[in-house]
């Protein structure tokens, strides 16, 4: 098929919307994503932050948490939120030593007179 930047439904109803919808993709080979499974919208009093992405503080991420996670217990939600707003909290992996390159020894060539003898 052929690139389309856009395709206008012709269905009239939410079934037939559905549908069409459905085999387009498949002919298109395209997927789509539940806007159910997307976290950028907002509550109805604007107090949730918009996504994850816009989180900056710990009670930020505490919200985020028992909002879209409300089968966590508190103390996992406290748990992630400071990770997730303090990094520095997680161990890091501990990374390889650097291995030391000894530096090699320093010696010097003196050349002197040469004297070759073919008695």
């Amino acid at each position: 098929m052929d690139r389309v930047d856009y395709l206008v439904c012709p269905a009239k109803t939410e079934e037939e919307r559905f549908e069409w919808e459905k085999k387009t993709l498949a002919e298109m080979n395209q997927e789509t994503t539940d806007i159910k499974l997307v976290d950028y919208s907002i509550n109805k009093q604007g107090t949730l932050p918009v996504s994850y992405a816009m989180c900056k503080t710990e009670a930020d991420y505490v919200q985020w948490y028992n909002h879209f996670h409300p089968e966590l217990p508190d103390d996992v939600i406290a748990i992630a939120a400071r990770c997730t707003a303090n990094p520095t909290l997680i161990p890091q992996p501990k990374q390889p030593e650097e291995k030391k390159i000894e530096a090699k020894p320093e010696f010097a060539v003196k050349r002197g007179d040469v004297t070759v003898d073919f008695s």
